[in-house]
């Protein structure tokens, strides 16, 4: 599941690298983070990809948002990463509860 198009996270990972490299010490600490950030994210697709019977997704595939993060008709706004991420955790969890 790529929810991130690749071009835009090579651009992301650039401008992180270059905060990082910042001689103000509050920009580099926010490069550092956002590097962090997005190896964590790499790594957490990672595992995903690997699970047994995952196949991967279409990159254009919208990612079916977990239950308790359906928005009501009248409720328009995008869902950010970080609830994306939180919708993804609750759908494996599920998944995995499941298969128990």
């Amino acid at each position: 599941m790529r929810d991130v198009d690749p071009a835009q996270t090579r651009e992301l990972r650039s401008w992180a690298e270059a905060l990082s490299g910042s001689t103000e010490p509050e920009k580099r600490s926010m490069g550092r983070a956002l590097v962090m950030l997005l190896d964590r994210i790499e790594e957490l697709e990672r595992d995903i990809a690997a699970r047994p019977g995952s196949a991967p997704e279409p990159v254009a595939a919208e990612p079916e948002p977990a239950p308790d993060l359906a928005a009501s008709v009248e409720d328009t706004q995008p869902i950010g990463l970080r609830d994306r991420l939180r919708a993804q955790a609750a759908r494996l969890h599920h998944d995995d509860s499941a298969e128990r």
